[in-house]
């Protein structure tokens, strides 16, 4: 990473910014429970965990019915698993938009991801751009799958080289770095997927303030 070259800053979301694995988990399992009458694992939960939103949940749920039904049901019991930021997103955040150009792109649904941000008081007037599972038939890690997103930053006069993602997963990785893009993994949950990699890996956001100090 050289964080001389870098002027915008794009972000993963799920277990990035929020902590996905500690309330969305909780509700897919509850979902199932409820709905589906069986017992869902963290490990079938993680087996399409960080897929396209629609297809994670139709392989989560075993095709049982259409994504519009599962959607809605999954929806009916999320409103009582509301989601958290980590402790420091919301504020590093905002401390790097004073210096950077700042956005997310994701995998997760547009719905979901935009009433959470304006629950968490994320500043989202400020940030540049929001990328979703909707946006776009792309995903990581498929390099592709910010072509959108470079395109606006390239309004900005700003090269891919010049931005950094940072993401929890060796999807995030590979995209990034088949795109051009400067990459920082973040461990989560103590969970490392790059450790086998020569990646930079932090521990927290806030590390990610001291590129400008």
């Amino acid at each position: 990473m050289n964080r001389h070259t870098i002027k915008a800053i794009l972000f993963d979301y799920d277990d990035t910014l929020v902590k996905s694995r500690e309330s969305v988990w909780q509700a897919h399992k509850q979902t199932a429970k409820t709905y589906y009458d069986f017992e869902l694992t963290d490990e079938m939960i993680g087996r399409h965990w960080g897929k396209p939103y629609p297809e994670m949940l139709v392989g989560v749920y075993r095709n049982l019915e259409p994504y519009d039904q599962i959607h809605q049901k999954y929806m009916a019991v999320r409103v009582n698993f509301p989601m958290k930021a980590h402790d420091e997103s919301v504020g590093v955040l905002n401390q790097l938009l004073d210096n950077y150009t700042v956005g997310i792109v994701t995998a997760a649904n547009r719905q979901l991801i935009e009433l959470d941000l304006q629950r968490l008081n994320f500043p989202v007037e400020r940030m540049a751009l929001i990328q979703t599972a909707d946006d776009t038939t792309v995903h990581k890690p498929d390099p592709k799958v910010f072509d959108q997103a470079l395109k606006k930053l390239a309004k900005k006069r700003i090269k891919p080289t010049e931005v950094l993602y940072v993401g929890d997963d060796l999807s995030d990785y590979q995209a990034a770095s088949g795109a051009g893009l400067q990459f920082v993994g973040i461990v989560r949950n103590g969970i490392n997927p790059f450790e086998n990699y020569q990646i930079k890996i932090i521990n927290s956001l806030k590390k990610l303030v001291e590129i400008h100090d």
